[in-house]
């Protein structure tokens, strides 16, 4: 069983459409084959996240589970990245 988990930012107007990798993993390389896969990821400052009327900057996890048989399942769930100072409390920016 193979499991790989990828933070990315998908970055899309009229014109163009990119997504950012911000973090990648595999977790499965670690040796350990189990129902849970506890991982940490140090988000970047940026792109935050927006729907503007040019662009938009959607960010997600999405998470891949390769099985021996050769299906593979995948999941994506969405998530907002805001400006660190919007999450800090006041006086620790």
């Amino acid at each position: 069983r193979e499991v790989n988990v990828l933070v990315r930012a998908h970055v899309h107007s009229d014109e163009s459409d990119e997504y950012v990798v911000a973090f990648r993993d595999e977790l499965s390389a670690r040796g350990v084959v189990a129902d849970e896969y506890p991982f940490e990821c140090p988000l970047p400052d940026g792109p935050v996240s927006r729907s503007g009327h040019l662009f938009a900057v959607d960010w997600e996890v999405k998470l891949r589970v390769v099985f021996e048989r050769g299906d593979d399942l995948v999941d994506r769930v969405p998530f907002r990245l805001l400006p660190r100072e919007v999450l800090a409390p006041a006086g620790e920016q």
